[in-house]
């Protein structure tokens, strides 16, 4: 009974759901608020987030619905491909098909409705199409683009990066248009470098969420075939794809060199970029040796995302004490 309950669980993603809130949560207090804070002392000018703790909780649970119902209409597709991959898909066997799909309609329609809640709490229904866009890309993923070349690779990797990104639209735009023309000591003040933190995060995971679909990809071939997919792996072969996999890692370890030297040149901001690349080479490592190291190559790079979740936890020390300057 505890297992069907398990797997029953599983349609929703509740850890990786969890990430997703955590995440935003972190860059809200890990990353805006301690900015805020440093600023307000550069300028003499107390500045404070926009958008209210309860606002705030309406937004990340608009986002959560949302990837929730992503994740259910992706193992209503998945059925006959997971059939051969054997990943634990309730759908058909736990829970029929059309419950999942009434399951999928009211999560999705639940996030929407909370993005517009929150886009008039701000005052501008604009910001609700930043989840409209999500919700779109993740219907069009799963009814044309999942098994297809590398096109639904990038739509999930651009969704997945849409999470901190939102928080940097929302946040950063919001202080933008609070503090225009309160800043008296430095000219056109303007806040896109605290943009540019959340956009370099959002790159950072689109990177390695891309990569991460690419590797599971290789691992799903079986189920992909049943379906006719024409994956990176069933079009291009193992070798061609290993060697993609390799330089989008490339870029990624050249990424954290330039964001080393140039911002992030603290010793606690060195060990996370560390155990970053021991990570990557593992993964690289088994990537070519074909040893398995304890976990699927996918999970490797998933390690890598929460990583820089975690890192999330010492920005917030890192910012306050002014390390990195």
């Amino acid at each position: 009974m505890a297992e069907k309950g398990a797997r029953l669980t599983h349609l929703f993603r509740p850890i990786n759901l969890i990430i997703i809130a955590g995440t935003m949560y972190l860059l809200k207090y890990g990353l805006m608020h301690p900015m805020l804070r440093l600023i307000s002392k550069k300028v003499d000018l107390e500045m404070v987030s926009q958008i209210e703790p309860f606002t705030f909780a309406l937004l990340v649970s608009s986002v959560v619905f949302i990837a929730a119902g992503g994740y259910i209409l992706n193992d209503i597709k998945d059925i006959t491909a997971d059939k051969e991959n054997k990943s634990g898909n309730p759908v058909g066997v736990l829970i029929s098909e059309e419950k999942a799909n009434l399951a999928y309609q009211v999560t999705t329609v639940l996030g929407l409705i909370l993005s517009f809640w929150v886009a008039i709490e701000i005052g501008n229904y604009n910001y609700a199409i930043i989840q409209l866009t999500a919700a779109i890309s993740l219907w069009f993923y799963s009814n044309y683009f999942k098994t297809a070349f590398l096109s639904g690779n990038l739509v999930v990797a651009f969704v997945v990066s849409l999470v901190p990104l939102t928080v940097g639209i929302y946040e950063v735009s919001l202080a933008q248009i609070a503090y225009f023309n309160k800043v008296t000591q430095f000219k056109d003040f303007n806040f896109n470098f605290l943009a540019y933190w959340f956009l370099g995060y959002s790159v950072f995971v689109f990177a390695l969420t891309l990569i991460r679909e690419i590797e599971k990809d290789m691992e799903d071939v079986k189920g992909d075939l049943l379906i006719q997919g024409q994956t990176l792996p069933i079009v291009l072969g193992n070798g061609t794809t290993k060697v993609i996999v390799t330089f989008l890692y490339l870029l990624v370890i050249a990424g954290l060199y330039m964001v080393r030297i140039n911002f992030l040149t603290d010793a606690i901001s060195g060990v996370f970029i560390l155990l970053i690349l021991l990570v990557i080479l593992l993964n690289l490592f088994q990537l070519w040796s074909g040893k398995k190291l304890g976990m699927r190559l996918s999970s490797w790079s998933k390690l890598l995302s929460l990583i820089g979740v975690l890192f999330l936890f010492a920005l917030k020390y890192i910012i306050d004490n002014e390390l990195f300057f």
